[in-house]
């Protein structure tokens, strides 16, 4: 089975809101990604990471990505494990890879392979109108789609696609959408 999840809403700012426990991990957080980006050599880049991208790292709450029991390690500059062998990325390298993506604009659409637990996929609706996400384990396209209203498209083996979304969730806005 093969899933096309895409991010159909921002957080909004009670879910954020609720979220003050973690409001200095993330910080913390932040403050580790802009030292990486100052020890890039310059020919890589001049810029390091993007105030833009750091204030979509710093309001996107990790810690809802990653399986019980790690929660306390959400913000650590490491990956973790989210089950089935995959790892959910540190967040220097989701930071930088949303910086290249980006390259000082908005994005219009990205496709990304591998949602894993979704949290790339979260950080990126922020900065792109629309987003797609694929991933092959069906345990990982439930979790991502129930996270924060991504709208799964699942194929399967006959090629059909059946579209669902996550119980619960009612997208938040229009950002993102599913053709």
């Amino acid at each position: 089975l093969v899933a096309v999840l895409a991010f159909v809403g921002t957080l909004d700012d009670a879910v954020l809101a609720e979220q003050d426990r973690w409001a200095e991990p993330r910080a913390a957080m932040v403050r580790t990604i802009q030292a990486h980006a100052a020890l890039l050599p310059e020919a890589l880049s001049t810029e390091g990471i993007s105030t833009a991208v750091l204030e979509v790292i710093g309001k996107v709450p990790r810690h809802e990505f990653v399986p019980e029991g790690v929660e306390g390690q959400a913000y650590a500059d490491a990956p973790l494990p989210i089950g089935h062998g995959q790892t959910i990325s540190q967040p220097w390298i989701v930071a930088r890879m949303t910086e290249l993506a980006r390259n000082g604009r908005e994005l219009d659409a990205v496709l990304e392979i591998g949602t894993g637990c979704g949290y790339q996929t979260a950080v990126l609706a922020h900065v792109a109108k629309h987003v797609y996400s694929v991933e092959r384990i069906g345990a990982l396209v439930a979790r991502a789609g129930a996270a924060f209203g991504m709208r799964v498209l699942a194929f399967g083996r006959e090629g059909s696609a059946q579209r669902a979304r996550a119980d619960g969730f009612e997208p938040a806005s229009s950002k993102a959408q599913l053709f």
